[in-house]
């Protein structure tokens, strides 16, 4: 609905009638302006996704969504997703029981130091992938409630973390999941680690997962978990995180310009080929004419030699006469 405003600063919505809205993606994505936005008014009983709502929304420092009622909501993936301003985020009044991807959720909210999500409910939930990435000046994490049950993605899930000194994960399952590649990659300080309920299947994929972490802890997880392949130790040598982030969308949105471009060639093809039977049909029709003129002209000369022809006779019929 404001998608890349990019220069708004100021929004009065106070008298929009949400009742019936399902679903508000991107609604306030990339106003990389807006400093503040009034949602005490906002219905959002009906709402079912809300995936990057607030993405971009770089100089946003607060938002009060006590009010907002997320019941139905089963998307929440890049909610506050580059934030990179927000200092408070006080979401104690979301129910998400029915949220199936919270990947990228927190992405880059560089400036959030203390984020207490003990009262989510994550029962439902498949993806994670990203949801901490990059909050870089996050010190206290409280996940203690998550369920873990159901995901099948965390890879990058605290990559970037760089100032969290202490993760309790000792709730977490990982039966389900696929793909733990740089979960913890970047996590500079992380000291106290524990993960003594996770399992690591032959086909999980763990590379990078401790990368630029500290030797002491790289020794701990080693210790403990004797088979990890050495791999999931192995520092990732990465020059632009937030190129890396986003990669996939750039490569989304490129594909589906080749599509569009794939299919307005086809149409042009197509139209070509119209064209060309076009003027396949008129040289038919011209050929036609010709041959139609052609046959014209022969009956015309075929005439004109059964009119010598009766003249031939009359004047024979003349010379009798005469003699």
């Amino acid at each position: 609905m404001f998608f890349n405003c990019l220069n708004l600063i100021s929004l009065d919505i106070s008298k929009l009638k949400t009742n019936y809205v399902k679903n508000m993606n991107n609604m306030f994505s990339q106003c990389s302006k807006l400093k503040n936005i009034d949602l005490s008014n906002f219905n959002t009983n009906n709402v079912e996704d809300m995936s990057y709502m607030f993405h971009g929304c770089s100089s946003l420092e607060k938002l009060d969504l006590l009010n907002f009622s997320t019941n139905n909501v089963e998307n929440m993936s890049y909610l506050f997703g580059g934030c990179e301003s927000l200092k408070e985020l006080n979401i104690s009044s979301f129910n998400t029981e029915k949220v199936e991807d919270m990947s990228c959720m927190f992405q880059e909210c560089k400036s959030l130091i203390n984020l207490d999500l003990s009262n989510l409910i994550t029962d439902n939930t498949k993806q994670m992938s990203f949801i901490f990435y990059d909050c870089s000046s996050l010190k206290e994490l409280n996940i203690s409630n998550f369920n873990t049950d159901k995901i099948i993605d965390m890879s990058c899930m605290f990559s970037g973390c760089s100032k969290i000194e202490k993760l309790d994960l000792s709730k977490f399952k990982t039966d389900k999941v696929e793909d733990m590649e740089k979960m913890f990659h970047g996590c500079l300080v992380l000291n106290d680690l524990n993960i003594s309920n996770f399992k690591f299947k032959k086909s999980t994929k763990v590379q990078y997962m401790f990368s630029k972490c500290s030797e002491h802890l790289k020794n701990e997880i080693r210790k403990k978990y004797k088979n990890l392949n050495e791999k999931a130790f192995d520092d990732y040598e990465d020059n632009s995180s937030y190129e890396y982030s986003f990669v996939y969308e750039e490569n989304e949105e490129e594909n589906i310009d080749d599509e569009e471009n794939e299919e307005e060639n086809n149409n042009d093809g197509d139209n070509e080929e119209e064209m060309n039977d076009d003027e396949e049909n008129e040289e038919e029709n011209n050929d036609d004419e010709g041959n139609e003129e052609e046959n014209n002209d022969d009956e015309e000369n075929e005439e004109e030699m059964n009119d010598d022809e009766e003249n031939e006779e009359e004047m024979n019929d003349d010379d009798d006469e005469d003699e």
